[in-house]
This record gives C-alpha cells, structure tokens and sequence, in this order.
C-alpha cells in the first residue's frame, strides 16, 4: 500500500517540478506567456512536458488509488499489482525526460517507453479494477 502512496506522491511531485521548469525557462527567455512553436525551444519543450503530465498523472493516481482501496478491503487483486505504481512513475519519468532532453522533431526511444509504458499500465490498472469487480 505504502508504494502506491508514494508513487501518488511521486507523479504529484513530477507536476510539480514540470511547471516549476516552465517558470524557470520563462523568466531565462523573458517571456511572460505563449511561446514559439519551435521544437528545440526550451520553454517549449517545457511546456510540452508539463501539458502532457498534466494529461496523463491525474487518471494514473485515480486508477493507483482505487486499485489501493480495493486492496485495503481484501478483495481478490494480485500481489504483483503494487508494483504498478513504481512503474507507472518510471515510464512518466522516461516520458518528461524524453521531450525535455531529447529533439521533438522526431520520436526517440524513451519517448516511445513511455508514452507506450503509459497507455499499457493505464489499461492494465483499469483491467484489474475491472477484474476485482467481477465474481
């Protein structure tokens, strides 16, 4: 249970510091709003990886949490489940540092683990929810 806590924690802390970096790179640039549409930009690429953390942390923790409760309550959930959430973390990880670091202009290898980590884990959490409430 602690995992799942602390991996909430985690991708919590991921948003965190992806708006803290567009703050950063905004006040480097002197750009109060918008920015350029360039690839290579860094408050760009910022922007990019805390827009997509955006979209994707919230329904990960919901899905950890809910698989946490139902554990808490000694329905029928695999033991390997708590390993999802250090997992999820990773790939969210691989996927921020990929557009951060990495060139937009064409996919990379850890943009692909993580952007493909993320929808596998997404419906594997969404399988075993649905998969607790059955028989």
């Amino acid at each position: 249970m602690a995992y799942t806590y602390v991996s909430v924690a985690c991708l919590a802390l991921l948003q965190i510091l992806l708006a803290f970096n567009c703050s950063l790179n905004r006040m480097i640039l002197k750009k109060s709003h918008g920015c350029d549409e360039d690839p290579e930009n860094s408050l760009y690429r910022a922007i990019v990886a805390h827009r997509n953390c955006c979209e994707y942390g919230p329904i990960l923790c919901i899905l950890l949490l809910v698989c946490a409760q139902i554990a808490m309550y000694g329905e029928k959930m695999p033991s390997w489940w708590l390993w999802l959430g250090p997992a999820v973390v990773l790939v969210r990880v691989a996927h921020a540092a990929s557009i951060l670091f990495f060139s937009l202009r064409r996919p990379n290898p850890l943009r692909r683990l993580g952007a493909g980590g993320t929808y596998v884990l997404s419906l594997l959490l969404c399988g075993l929810i649905a998969y607790s409430r059955m028989g």
